[in-house]
C-alpha cells in the first residue's frame, strides 16, 4: 500500500475509534458543532458528479443540509478588498457548510464581501489588475476550479489561485486538516486530491510531515501572538518549519517541533500579503476572531465576543422556552434580554455557559405582546450591543425563533454596528414582502408614527413604502410608477409624520404636498401655489410641535417654506440661490430687505429641540440654523468640502444631505458625498459615527459590521430612532441600514 493511502486508512481506523469514545465523541461535536447542535444532523446524498465538473467529491464525506440560507451578497462589489470564499452549492471536505457559513457571515458583517465559486474569480482577477491588493478568507476547504483548474490531473501552478498569491494578494485558510482537496470528477471519482494540489500551487508540500494525526494544542510562537492567534487552536499534524517564513505556532513529533500554522510569502515579505496556513482543527468552529486579526495582521483590530446562532429552532405555545446558545464569547455574558420598542423587556433568566461556545437561556414569553422582538445582550459593567433584529416572532399561540446572525456580544471596547435594515444591497427594484428581502430604488427620507411603523420615500419607485415593526414591508401608496392622480405620485423625495400620525408627502414631480391619514386616505394638502410662487420642487419636510409644516422648495430647492396648520402659509429664508446669512439686526425676514441665501440645494431639514429649524446647505457644505423668525446663521462646517471632526466651526462635511435630531438632542447628518454619518453634539463638537472608505461620489461600497469600518454609498437621510438606534437611507446602495446605539 503507498504511503498516502496508509495515512488515510489509519487515519479512518482511528477515527472510527474517536466516535466510539464518548468523551472525544463530544470534543468532534463541539469542533463541528453547527447551529442545530444537539440535534441529530441531516445528512444528504453528495451531489451527482457525472458530466459535471463543480460537483463535491463521491468518496469524501456526505455533506450537512446548510442549517440557514446563505448569505444575500454572494457577489462583491468591484472595489472589496476584502472578501471570504463560501458557496453552498460547491463541496467541502472535511469542514461543513455547517462550519463554514456562520464564519462568511461573521466576516460579512466585518465588511468582507461573500463570493461563490464565479464571484471568486472576478475578485481576484481584479485585484491582480491592480497589483494584488486584497485579502481572501477561505470558509470551505476545498478550492474551486474557478480559481484553479486542473492542468493534467494536477492543481495547475499557472492557475488563477497562484497568480493572486505572486501579484501580492493574501490568502488565509482557516481550517481543515486537508486542504486543496481539489474537486474535478472523472467517471465520479476525484482525480486530484491534496498531496498534488498543494505542491504546485504552493510550493509546499503539506503531506510530507513528520507527525500525523497529532490532535495535539499548539504551542504560540511570539510570531503567533503577534498575528492575533489565542491559545486552544489544536493540529492534526505539522510541515517542517524550514519550508516556510513565518511559523505561527508549533506542535512536537518525534522529538521535533513542527510548524502546525505558518506563513509563506510570494512576492516579497510583506504580511499584507502570502498564503497564511492557520492550524488544522477547530478554528473555523471556534476562533472566529483569531481569523480576523490574522486577516487583517498587521492592521490592529478588537472583534467583539460574538453569537453566531442560536439553536435549535423552536415551536412552541407561550410560556418558557428554554434556547441553545453556541458561538464565541457565552462565558462572559452577564444577561439576556428580548426588546421591543413600546414594551417591557422580558429578561432571560437560567443563563447557563456550559463553556465559552456553548451555553442556555430561558425566556418567559407569557402575555409577550405579538409581533417582532430583538434579542439585547449584556456584557461587563452593563456594556450593551447591537441588538439581534427580529430573532424572536411572537404570533399567539406560538413563538417562533428564526435562525437570525449574528449577534455581536459586548465588551467594553464595542463600537456601534452597522447592519441591514431592509433591502437587498446594490440591487434596485421593486419588492414588498420581508425586510431581508424587499427592494428598493434610490430610497430618501424615511418617518416614524407612534406605532413604530416606518414609511420610506421610494423615490424610484415613485412610492411610499411602509415598514411594520415586524420587518414586513408594503406599499403604503403609490403605483410603482409615475403619475398626478390622486394616489399617485412622481418621483416623491420628502416624509413627515404629526403627533396624529398623519403623513406629508413631497410629491416632488408633481409640485405638491400629499397627505396621507394612518388608514391610507390619499388628499393633496397643498398644490402648487402661483400667488406665493411655492412648491415648485418640493423636497425634504419637517413637522414642528405646533403642527407647522417646513418644506424645503424652489427649482433646485434653494428656500424653506412654511405651512401653518390654517394653511398660512410663505418663505421663512432663502429667495435666491447663493450664500448669505441674515443677522438678528435685520429684523425679521419677511420685512427685511436684505435676504439670507442658500445653495442649491438644501439637502436635508429638521427641527430642533429648541424650536429651531436646521437645514443642510449642500453644495456651500454647511449646516445653517434658521430661528422661526427668519434669522439665519451657520452652525457647523466652513464652508469647504472635506472631511474632518472638531468643533463645528471648524469641521468640513462634503455635500451633507439629510439630517435628525435624538432625544439627547445630537443632530445627525447623512455626510453623503463622505459617505458617512457625522453627529453634531449639543456641546458643538462634530465626530464620525459610521462610515470608512474614500470619499467622492466615485467612491461607493457596502459593508456592514464594526460602525468605523462600515462602508456605505452616498447615504441620503437619516433618522434617530426612540432606541438610539439610527436608520440610514443608503441610496445609492438601495437600502435601509441600522446604526446600533453608541
Amino acid at each position: 500500500m503507498s504511503r498516502p493511502l496508509l495515512k488515510f486508512a489509519l487515519s479512518l481506523i482511528l477515527l472510527l475509534g474517536l466516535i466510539a469514545a464518548p468523551s472525544v465523541r463530544a470534543l468532534v461535536q463541539q469542533l463541528n458543532p453547527g447551529p442545530d447542535a444537539g440535534k441529530k444532523a441531516k445528512i444528504v446524498p453528495a451531489p451527482d458528479p457525472t458530466g459535471d465538473p463543480t460537483a463535491g467529491p463521491t468518496n469524501g464525506p456526505s455533506v450537512p443540509e446548510t442549517p440557514d440560507p446563505p448569505p444575500s451578497n454572494l457577489t462583491a462589489p468591484s472595489n472589496a478588498h476584502r472578501a471570504v470564499y463560501y458557496d453552498p452549492a460547491r463541496a467541502t471536505s472535511w469542514v461543513s457548510h455547517a462550519q463554514g457559513h456562520p464564519l462568511a457571515r461573521y466576516l460579512e458583517s466585518a465588511g468582507y464581501a461573500v463570493l461563490n465559486a464565479n464571484a471568486i474569480r472576478d475578485w481576484m482577477e481584479a485585484r491582480i489588475a491592480e497589483g494584488g491588493r486584497g485579502i481572501l478568507v477561505f470558509a470551505q476547504d476545498i478550492v474551486p476550479d474557478t480559481v484553479a483548474p486542473a492542468e493534467s490531473g494536477r492543481l495547475g501552478e499557472n492557475s488563477l489561485f497562484r497568480r493572486y498569491l505572486l501579484a501580492g494578494g493574501k490568502v488565509v485558510w482557516a481550517g481543515g486538516d486537508i486542504p486543496f482537496w481539489y474537486t474535478s470528477h472523472t467517471k465520479g471519482r476525484s482525480t486530484v486530491w491534496w498531496n498534488a494540489g498543494a505542491p504546485r500551487a504552493l510550493g509546499v508540500d503539506l503531506t510530507e510531515s513528520a507527525g500525523w494525526d497529532l490532535w495535539q494544542e499548539i504551542d504560540l510562537t511570539p510570531d503567533g501572538a503577534a498575528w492575533g492567534i489565542t491559545k486552544g487552536w489544536k493540529s492534526q499534524r505539522g510541515i517542517d518549519p524550514g519550508r516556510v517564513h513565518v511559523v505561527l505556532g508549533t506542535v512536537k513529533a518525534r522529538d521535533r517541533a513542527l510548524a502546525a500554522g505558518w506563513v509563506r510569502y510570494f512576492s516579497k515579505p510583506d504580511p499584507r500579503s502570502g498564503f497564511v496556513r492557520l492550524p488544522d482543527t477547530g478554528g473555523i468552529s471556534l476562533h472566529f476572531h483569531d481569523i480576523l486579526r490574522v486577516a487583517e495582521y498587521p492592521e490592529p483590530v478588537s472583534p467583539p465576543p460574538y453569537l453566531a446562532a442560536l439553536s435549535p429552532s423552536v415551536a412552541a405555545n407561550a410560556g418558557p422556552v428554554k434556547l441553545q446558545l453556541q458561538g464565541e464569547g457565552i462565558h462572559d455574558l452577564n444577561a439576556l434580554r428580548l426588546v421591543r420598542e413600546g414594551e417591557a423587556s422580558i429578561p432571560g433568566t437560567s443563563l447557563t455557559a456550559r463553556s465559552p461556545v456553548e451555553g442556555t437561556v430561558t425566556f418567559d414569553l407569557t402575555g409577550a405582546a405579538p409581533g417582532a422582538w430583538d434579542l439585547l445582550a449584556e456584557g461587563p459593567n452593563g456594556a450593551r450591543a447591537a441588538p439581534l433584529p427580529h430573532a424572536l416572532t411572537v404570533g399567539p399561540p406560538s413563538l417562533l425563533l428564526r435562525k437570525s446572525g449574528p449577534l455581536y456580544l459586548p465588551d467594553r471596547r464595542s463600537a456601534p454596528l452597522v447592519t441591514r435594515y431592509a433591502g437587498v444591497p446594490v440591487t434596485p427594484g421593486y419588492r414588498n414582502g420581508p425586510a431581508a428581502s424587499a427592494l428598493f430604488r434610490s430610497p430618501a427620507q424615511a418617518a416614524r408614527d407612534s406605532r413604530g411603523n416606518l414609511y420610506l420615500a421610494d423615490t424610484g419607485n415613485h412610492a411610499i413604502r411602509k415598514i411594520s415593526p415586524s420587518g414586513e414591508v408594503t406599499t403604503f401608496a403609490g403605483t410603482g410608477q409615475p403619475g398626478s392622480g390622486n394616489g399617485q405620485f412622481n418621483a416623491p423625495l420628502g416624509v413627515a409624520v404629526d403627533s396624529s400620525d398623519h403623513l406629508y408627502v413631497s410629491d416632488t414631480g408633481n409640485g405638491r404636498i400629499c397627505k396621507i391619514t394612518p388608514d391610507g386616505v390619499v388628499s393633496t394638502y397643498l398644490a402648487k401655489d402661483p400667488v406665493y410662487g411655492l412648491l415648485r420642487t418640493p423636497g425634504p419636510l419637517a413637522v414642528a410641535p405646533d403642527g407647522t409644516l417646513y418644506v424645503v422648495d424652489g427649482l433646485d430647492r434653494w428656500r424653506v417654506c412654511y405651512i401653518q396648520p390654517s394653511k398660512d402659509r410663505g418663505i421663512l429664508a432663502g429667495l435666491v440661490p447663493g450664500y448669505a446669512n441674515l443677522s438678528p439686526e435685520d429684523g425679521p425676514l419677511r420685512t427685511s430687505s436684505r435676504f439670507a441665501t442658500f445653495g442649491f440645494e438644501i439637502g436635508g431639514i429638521a427641527v430642533g429641540p429648541d424650536g429651531d429649524i436646521y437645514v443642510s446647505d449642500d453644495i456651500n457644505h454647511r449646516i445653517r440654523k434658521i430661528t422661526p423668525t427668519g434669522e439665519v446663521t451657520d452652525f457647523a462646517g466652513d464652508g469647504l468640502p472635506g472631511l474632518r471632526d472638531g468643533p463645528a466651526p471648524s469641521a468640513r462635511f462634503h455635500r451633507p444631505q439629510g439630517l435628525s435630531f435624538d432625544a439627547a438632542g445630537n443632530l445627525y447628518v447623512a455626510d453623503t458625498h463622505n459617505h458617512r454619518i457625522r453627529k453634531i453634539s449639543p456641546d458643538g463638537k462634530v465626530s464620525t459615527v459610521a462610515g470608512s472608505g474614500p470619499t467622492g461620489a466615485e467612491n461607493l461600497g457596502y459593508a456592514d459590521g464594526s460602525a468605523p469600518l462600515a462602508r456605505f454609498a452616498l447615504p441620503g437621510f437619516v433618522l434617530a430612532l426612540p432606541s438610539g438606534a439610527l436608520l440610514v437611507s443608503d441610496t445609492a446602495n438601495h437600502a435601509l441600514r441600522r446604526i446600533s446605539p453608541e
